[in-house]
């Protein structure tokens, strides 16, 4: 029995340091080869897998799920951009002004939605200057699919107080448009910014959208009585020449009612829009062609303005470049008599935050001509 109990425990230890071979004790534990960590900025709890240390040598390690949750991702930016010009020579502006102001606050909300609220001292596309600042954006928007993500289509849904999707010269804000300020065609006849909402289609991200947008016209931003309806369509298509060029072409139509016909207050307008263009980024040169075709009916006159412009900047190097511009219009719904400007100078890049624009205008509008220089200073930040 002795003799049993010995060998029984002499191959025991034999086991033992047979098991302290094949598995050795410092290896038991978590294995970072069994250990997952996806989705870091997911919104829903991460699986983790965990091995339990064993409890004998011959047991085999347990796994199980512990779900450990993270936090919402949420972000918040601020920018700022303030236009400060110097006119001379001119018949209506001359001296120090402040055209331009706009304070912006944006960000995301998890992964899906994302916002903007911005504050001007003036309609962003009226030549009304206001001394109080206003909303001039205020919109949320709804991502069916991540922007950041690998899918290559999205459709979103904007709502709020925003411009409609009609074209490259007159949506963005002037941080993004390389010129001293809007075409005056444009102001005169293209849809304001106004409450309503907007879908939009990228079946192929950077390359093709589609927009189709309502709203509430162009009544002004406050206690808002008027009746106007506008619809919306928009199409533009961006095509990629190697790695440094872009070129893009496509269009953009509303539809504005207000009122009855016969009344007082009644308005129809009817606009299509064509646009154009190509972009060399190293060089900082673009190429902008825009056409259009509206129809202006009220209780006193209908009109059929014609028109377009030509927008041209061309990079001379890192801190200097040149920018041309000519618009027209055959008529204007506000001023009697055609529409033309031309506008020409340099352009000066003190860094990417600051540039001035020089420039030389000739306006022609409501029978008068008014020629006029000008220095405009732009900080963004």
């Amino acid at each position: 029995m002795k003799y049993f109990y010995l060998e029984l425990k002499k191959k025991s230890i034999l086991l033992f340091i047979i098991g302290l071979m094949v598995n050795p004790v410092c290896s038991w534990g978590t294995d970072s080869s069994t250990t997952e960590v996806e989705n870091k900025n997911s919104n829903v709890a991460t699986p983790i897998l965990v091995e339990e240390v064993p409890h004998s040598v011959l047991e085999e390690p347990l796994t199980e799920r512990v779900a450990v949750p993270s936090k919402p991702t949420q972000t918040l930016g601020m920018s700022l951009r303030v236009d400060g010009a110097y006119s001379g020579g001119g018949a209506v502006y001359q001296g120090f002004s402040i055209p331009s102001i706009r304070i912006s606050g944006f960000g995301d909300v998890g992964k899906y939605l994302n916002y903007r609220l911005s504050l001007g001292q003036t309609r962003e596309f009226s030549t009304a200057t206001l001394p109080q600042l206003l909303p001039v954006e205020a919109y949320v928007v709804f991502n069916v699919r991540p922007e950041d993500g690998d899918s290559v289509s999205n459709l979103k849904f904007k709502a709020g107080l925003f411009s409609p999707s009609f074209n490259p010269l007159w949506s963005p804000d002037l941080t993004d448009v390389n010129m001293p300020d809007f075409n005056e065609t444009h102001r005169a006849l293209f849809l304001s910014r106004e409450a309503g909402a907007e879908i939009i289609y990228e079946p192929f991200k950077k390359y093709l959208e589609l927009a189709l947008g309502a709203f509430n016209g162009t009544g002004v931003f406050a206690q808002n009585t008027n009746n106007s309806k506008a619809f919306t369509a928009y199409l533009k298509i961006s095509v990629p020449i190697g790695s440094d060029c872009i070129f893009s072409l496509g269009t953009g139509n509303y539809i504005l009612k207000q009122s009855n016909e016969g009344s007082v207050n009644y308005k129809s307008v009817r606009v299509s829009d064509g646009f154009a263009g190509i972009e060399i980024l190293s060089v900082k040169t673009k190429l902008m062609i825009d056409a259009f075709t509206s129809q202006f009916d009220d209780s006193v006159k209908g009109i059929n303005p014609m028109g377009g412009s030509i927008v041209f900047n061309l990079g001379l190097g890192r801190y200097f470049g040149l920018f041309a511009k000519y618009e027209f219009a055959t008529k204007s719904p506000v001023l009697s008599g055609k529409i033309r400007q031309l506008q020409a100078g340099p352009e000066l890049y003190f860094d990417e935050n600051v540039k001035a624009f020089v420039t030389y205008a000739e306006l022609e509008a409501g029978g008068t001509t008014d020629r006029s220089m000008m220095i405009r200073l732009r900080l963004s930040i």
